[in-house]
């Protein structure tokens, strides 16, 4: 007597037990879990490179790739940009706007790490130096007199001090 002897002689049995496992496939299907836009996390590669020597022309370039990662919510890979960018204007061009525009990177990509207290400073500084230089900004540039000014509402708001996020919003 071979295998499928025993499923010919008894075909009521086999009928159940097709039955059964077809329904046993069903309810395991209906478990499956299944979603329109899985989590996947991507492989990322960081890559950081002191520029020492760099023009104003490439740390622009690095502030703006900062503001990039800090518009992704990538503020682990903001902060080095921001600070190379920070220390080169600190030292290059103290008193150019670039260099403010720096310190609110720095703030914003700390405070988007809730580092509050390292960046209130670094907001509050970089937003008032740029209103102090608004003549010498041109106006295409303007949005990041507004950037600077929409993350002190921001981290005031994370902070947990409601107020202080609505007197900078009336201003």
């Amino acid at each position: 007597m071979n295998f499928s002897e025993t499923f010919i002689r008894r075909p009521i049995a086999t009928s159940l037990m097709m039955a059964a496992i077809a329904l046993f496939g069903l309810v395991a299907y209906r478990s499956l879990p299944v979603s329109d836009l899985p989590n996947v996390d991507f492989p990322t590669l960081l890559v950081t490179a002191s520029l020492p020597g760099a023009s104003p022309d490439t740390m622009a370039s690095a502030a703006d790739l900062a503001l990039a990662y800090l518009s992704q919510g990538k503020f682990d890979e903001s902060e080095p940009l921001a600070r190379e960018a920070l220390d080169f204007n600190r030292k290059n061009q103290p008193d150019d706007w670039q260099r403010f525009r720096a310190e609110s990177l720095l703030g914003a990509s700390l405070a988007g790490q809730k580092k509050y207290a390292e960046a209130e400073p670094l907001l509050l500084s970089g937003y008032q130096g740029m209103v102090a230089r608004k003549d010498r900004i041109d106006v295409p540039d303007w949005y990041h007199l507004d950037r600077a000014h929409e993350w002190l509402v921001q981290l005031y708001q994370a902070w947990g001090k409601p107020q202080k996020a609505a007197e900078w919003r009336k201003k």
